[in-house]
């Protein structure tokens, strides 16, 4: 057989395979499948698979085995009222509760517990802690990831987005970027500890974070050459996603109940398409990895797809050009499926703290633009990552355009800034987390390791946490606790062209000292 021809027939193998797999994972992880007793009841589907925290929606509940006078738990509170439909369905009312939990049908037969994974996503209660921080701020040298961060929880700053997991990760590796399967489990309990909510992403075989097109990103297909060296099909991808998911999620409601996870496939995945910002191509991964997710059990609504402003594109002179349809509308036009079962976004608006950029890409103020191309999940967005890099404080900017400044003192204005501009998206719905992108050390850092000392833009967001992110008119602003006078000036109602308008009854904006 000619090399062409063996290729190409490898490659509809691996993709055949690639499928199967996936598939049987799906229908393992569903129906409960190489469990120690065949009896009992059996959960395929829980729907909706999220509600509010107050509890009261009727839910229905898919499965086998069920019987008269079963009764039906959210973790561990019996549900209100259980109405028996036919032997595989109920209809619950769901308990008020809060996090991510399992639902258990108990008969006297058994317990669906064990025999298949069923959750339940609880959602944010309004005026709950909305602030969280990417990275674990005090991160110690040698790989400790955990320091004084509750230093940050106890002013009401919850998430933590610290997990970049590879997806078919199990608690069993030895291995995961230099920490043990252990580690990762000891982060989980920390932030359980806490009262943090953790914030997984998972990446795909290959990943290596410095935003270049990649022949890694997940493909329909692969030959074996390059299964060899690596390169993953979406359905490798997806049973990855849904094996490293359910292990989480199965650990935290074993053994860390009513603490919520939040999970990103992919971290920033328009800078590894080929082309940049290539939507489509990340839409045929959500289309496979969502249908598969919910077979699974896991809550879409805790499933949070990238969300990005352009689409772009290299023109004359290798010249980075803006181009439409757009991030979003790209996605949907390649998958239409997308505009109703995408469930939850992620957003990453590094840039000005007012105003917006490239397209509506950069800059917190570019949220309602980017949430009004959302046909779905339109007020369940999480900004994950955002913030501002100090040059003074030791570098590590990265050539972060907008969100580098000079000195701390510039970091922590913009830092409040941006947090004023935002509060209007969270007192509307919209944003369930904004979380600040932190380091332990370099302009980055919102504590300083080493002393335990919160830096000056760790002290605005503790101080806009602290004072629930409102600052009355004739007030002093939170942040004026920690800087100079200096630092700090008044913008005024009616500002000029160029400069941000200060919200009613806001703290002033921030504009850098002049010489």
């Amino acid at each position: 057989m000619r090399r062409g021809a063996a290729e190409t027939v490898a490659m509809r193998r691996s993709t055949r395979q690639g499928l199967f797999a996936a598939a049987m994972l799906v229908w393992a992880l569903a129906s409960g499948a190489g469990s120690a007793s065949a009896a009992g009841p059996a959960i395929a589907g829980v729907l909706p698979d999220w509600g509010p925290a107050g509890g009261a929606g009727s839910v229905r509940i898919l499965g086998s085995g069920f019987t008269p006078g079963a009764r039906v738990s959210f973790g561990a509170v019996s549900a209100r009222e259980v109405a028996f439909d036919s032997s595989g369905e109920l209809t619950v009312l769901a308990p008020a509760g809060a996090g991510t939990v399992d639902v258990v049908v108990a008969e006297p037969t058994g317990s669906s517990a064990g025999r298949s994974h069923a959750w339940f996503a609880y959602e944010r209660a309004p005026g709950a802690p909305w602030l969280g921080l990417d990275g674990d701020s005090s991160n110690a040298p040698g790989g400790s990831r955990r320091g004084a961060l509750d230093e940050f929880s106890r002013q009401g700053i919850v998430y933590d987005r610290s997990f970049d997991l590879p997806a078919g990760w199990t608690p069993r590796k030895r291995r995961v970027d230099g920490r043990s399967g252990a580690s990762v489990v000891a982060e989980l309990q920390s932030d359980f500890e806490d009262g943090m909510t953790p914030v997984v992403t998972v990446e795909f075989s290959g990943y290596r974070g410095d935003l270049q097109p990649t022949p890694y990103f997940p493909a329909p297909e692969r030959t074996r050459a390059q299964e060899r060296r690596g390169m993953s099909t979406v359905a490798q991808y997806v049973a990855g996603f849904l094996r490293t998911a359910s292990e989480i999620l199965a650990i935290v409601g074993e053994r860390y109940p009513g603490m919520s996870v939040l999970l990103e496939p992919m971290n920033e995945p328009w800078g590894y398409t080929t082309p940049l910002d290539n939507g489509a191509q990340y839409a045929r991964v959500l289309a496979a990895l969502l249908p598969a997710a919910r077979a699974a059990g896991i809550p879409l609504r805790d499933i949070y797809a990238c969300a990005f402003g352009a689409d772009r594109r290299y023109g004359a002179h290798g010249r980075l050009e803006e181009f439409a349809p757009g991030w979003i509308p790209a996605m949907y036009a390649a998958q239409p499926s997308l505009r109703s079962e995408v469930q939850g976004w992620y957003f990453h608006p590094y840039g000005p703290p007012s105003g917006t950029r490239l397209h509506d890409s950069w800059g917190i103020q570019s949220v309602p633009v980017v949430r009004g191309e959302m046909a779905s999940g339109r007020d369940n967005i999480i900004v994950s990552e955002v913030g501002f890099c100090a040059r003074s404080a030791g570098g590590g900017c990265d050539d972060s355009g907008e969100a580098e400044v000079q000195s701390e003192q510039q970091a922590a204005g913009r830092m409040r800034e941006m947090l004023q501009n935002a509060l209007p998206y969270s007192e509307a719905g919209w944003l369930r987390a904004l979380i600040v992108y932190a380091r332990s050390a370099g302009g980055w850092s919102m504590q300083e390791y080493a002393s335990g000392r919160i830096e000056p833009p760790g002290k605005a967001l503790e101080a806009f946490a602290g004072a629930d992110g409102v600052g009355a008119e004739g007030e002093q602003c939170p942040l004026s606790a920690g800087l100079a006078g200096s630092e700090l000036s008044v913008l005024v109602q009616g500002a000029g062209a160029g400069e941000a308008p200060a919200l009613p009854g806001s703290c002033p904006a921030y504009s850098e000292p002049t010489t």
